[in-house]
């Protein structure tokens, strides 16, 4: 048997990627899913599905999408391709299919000029493919039932209504406040959110949109309708919800809990958030997060991307009036950071030596610099990761090793949260 690398042309195809994917996740609906996507996800066009065809029946015997992000960090847009709704027949697994699939979507990445890629996949297997943790996600914070008390005497009466398309200029607002608070967010427009009130109830990703009303107050919560774990979800919260008008949420989520048999409320935010704050003070347990796995299609082209928010961070630090060269050696390939006063020039490293060189391989280059981890946390489990003159002392006087300063200032550990587009 034969098989070849095919984009759909047709809605027909559209249905055919459907009954596969209905196939391969039965029981779960996850052909359903890419039909809405297919027809409604704002962004995705037909030549963002990657396939691979049976040439005997011209049925697909594997799938999968490139679902369009955009994210932010500091003002700055980023473009990033999810890898999603990956899937092949059982019949066909062990022949490459994937391999060949992610060939195709690497060069589309490289030719449309992406800045990360992602995916929300199973554990052990996607670093095939150049993919490593390096943004936290799916929280498990939470909150008994039995911890939410029902408010005594005097008390803020909030109401609460699901939000319709007349919201969506007040929930964009929101989300510029997510933004500002975290470092790396998802930005997402009119379109998304229509569709996010609209088509995507219907999948397996449609949630309640809660908007929380007193007075002039105003907040919102996002209540997925399915999702991991056994409680009821809150997946999004106004970041700046007070604390009376959390209690209120916790007391009206409490019933809605009730009604649906569940005994706990899973909070799936950041636990630096005030929501997941409250919900900690309020004695709800803390478990470690997974975490979305990112690969950087051309990392010099990203350290360009986000070249204003390290000179930013240069400039607020001791390093404002620094000028000097701080080379990152990825050990298969290295980078020059050249500081001139403030300004940074970011280049390939070449044969030319560098006062100052920080070591890391290339699988860590993406949790050191998008903030998932503090270069001193990563070392606690990978000594290759290092300041190189200060370790490696092979002459007998060398100069002050700044490396690892420079690093903690470009490169901090950072708070960020990505928000479902979908």
């Amino acid at each position: 048997m034969t098989y070849s690398f095919s984009t759909p042309d047709t809605d027909e195809d559209g249905r055919k990627i459907s009954v596969l994917l209905n196939k391969v996740f039965h029981p779960q609906k996850v052909g359903d899913l890419a039909a809405t996507f297919f027809t409604h996800l704002p962004g995705l066009e037909k030549y963002h599905w990657f396939t691979m065809t049976d040439d005997a029946t011209g049925e697909p015997v594997a799938s999968f999408t490139l679902i369009p992000w955009t994210w932010e960090v500091g003002g700055i847009r980023l473009e990033v391709a999810e890898m999603g709704l990956v899937g092949t027949l059982d019949t066909c697994r062990g022949k490459g299919m994937m391999r060949k699939l992610n060939a195709a979507f690497d060069a589309h990445v490289k030719e449309n000029g992406y800045d990360l890629c992602m995916i929300q996949g199973i554990p052990g297997f996607y670093h095939n493919f150049g993919y490593y943790y390096a943004v936290e996600l799916e929280y498990h914070i939470d909150l008994s039932l039995a911890l939410i008390p029902e408010r005594a005497g005097e008390k803020e009466v909030f109401l609460f209504r699901r939000a319709t398309l007349s919201d969506i200029d007040f929930l964009m607002s929101q989300d510029e406040s997510y933004r500002r608070a975290n470092t790396f967010s998802v930005f997402r427009s009119r379109e998304m959110w229509d569709y996010l009130l609209t088509h995507s109830k219907s999948t397996e990703y449609g949630a309640d949109f809660w908007i929380i009303e007193s007075g002039e107050e105003r907040y919102y919560a996002r209540v997925p309708f399915d999702g991991f774990g056994h409680g009821l979800i809150l997946s999004e919260v106004s970041e700046d919800i007070s604390h009376e008008a959390f209690a209120a949420l916790a007391e009206f989520f409490k019933a809605l809990a009730q009604d649906q048999d569940k005994a706990y409320i899973r909070i799936n935010l950041h636990p630096e958030s005030r929501a997941g704050q409250m919900a900690m003070a309020m004695g709800a347990t803390h478990a470690p997060p997974y975490a979305l796995q990112i690969k950087i299609p051309d990392r010099l082209n990203f350290l360009n991307r986000i070249r204003p928010v390290l000179e930013k961070r240069t400039g607020q630090s001791i390093f404002k009036e620094y000028s000097g060269k701080l080379r990152l050696d990825l050990y298969t390939e290295s980078f020059d950071l050249e500081f001139i006063r403030g300004n940074i020039t970011i280049t390939r490293g070449d044969d030319r030596e560098a006062e100052n060189i920080f070591c890391i391989p290339g699988d860590l280059f993406g949790a050191l610099v998008l903030g998932y981890r503090s270069w001193k946390e990563l070392q606690q489990c990978r000594p290759d990761i290092f300041p190189a003159n200060q370790h490696l002392r092979v002459k007998p006087a060398v100069l002050p090793d700044e490396a690892g300063l420079l690093v903690d200032v470009l490169f901090p550990k950072t708070k960020s949260w990505i928000y479902e587009r979908y």
